[in-house]
């Protein structure tokens, strides 16, 4: 190779090399804006919506069928709201690795009970019953702030995609290290080409049926986060999605009665790792 030719070669090889560089860093300086952006946009709409959500059970109905009906509506999408919102502030922590664990003491049955009452409104409009099945009566060491989004995000799933006057199936079950649980609708599964999608934040079908946006991504990181893992299969018109997740077995210093008490708070005493 001529010396000429050799050094047009090297000349577009740094070339080449300073333009990946430089997207590189456009790349990872787009990454910091987005987690900036999902930061700032859950901090802003958190604090009014914790405003809106406590002011919604001191509202006095009148006698009056199109105020009831009103505050229905208004109930249901402020709780939807809600839930987007928890998605956003989630989806921000993960992004900022300031997803810290603490393990408490918590009763799984109210702790789903809780998960189920909170898109009571959902499943009334769509008539949709959920039947609990679960092993588990005495307290069990987890993560109840992640168990708890892992929750309302299948849940919501259900409700979403299930069909009207049907059941939701909410299965639990394991031993002393591990719990699985799976919930089951029925419905169509996801339309997508490859089953990690459904797991991808923001990913479209290609018929565009199904809007696939960040809460099954959301659960696929938390349960990642607790040495567990998600899964779903669609079989004779039913869609379960299963999760299983490693429980604590170094002991709890604290109890939490209800979701209220630990979501998205630090705690005092409790086990950190």
């Amino acid at each position: 190779m001529k010396e000429s030719e050799k050094k047009v070669y090297e000349d577009e090889i740094s070339f080449l090399s300073k333009k990946i560089l430089e997207l590189n860093k456009k790349l990872i300086e787009s990454e910091k804006a987005k987690s900036r952006f999902l930061s700032l946009v859950a901090y802003e709409l958190n604090n009014p919506m914790t405003v809106l959500m406590g002011l919604i059970p001191h509202l006095e109905l009148q006698k009056c069928d199109k105020n009831e009906e009103l505050l229905f509506l208004v109930s249901k999408e402020l709780m939807n709201l809600d839930y987007k919102v928890m998605n956003l502030v989630a989806a921000a922590q993960i992004e900022n690795g300031k997803m810290d664990i603490s393990y408490f003491s918590v009763n799984l049955p109210t702790l789903i009970e809780e998960a189920i009452g909170f898109f009571k409104y959902m499943s009334i409009e769509k008539d949709i019953h959920f039947v609990l099945d679960c092993d588990f009566e005495d307290d069990i060491a987890i993560e109840p702030q992640f168990l708890d989004i892992i929750l309302k995000n299948l849940i919501a799933n259900s409700c979403q995609y299930g069909e009207q006057h049907s059941e939701v199936n909410i299965c639990c079950s394991g031993d002393d290290t591990h719990l699985k649980i799976s919930i089951t609708n029925k419905g169509k599964g996801p339309k997508i080409e490859f089953k990690p999608e459904v797991f991808t934040r923001f990913s479209v079908s290609p018929e565009n049926e199904h809007g696939l946006g960040i809460g099954l991504s959301i659960v696929k990181e938390l349960c990642t986060l607790l040495d567990g893992d998600v899964d779903y299969n669609v079989a004779d018109g039913f869609v379960t999605f299963e999760v299983t997740i490693c429980l604590n077995d170094k002991g709890v210093m604290a109890h939490a009665c209800s979701s209220n008490e630990f979501l998205f708070d630090s705690f005092e005493g409790a086990i950190e790792l």
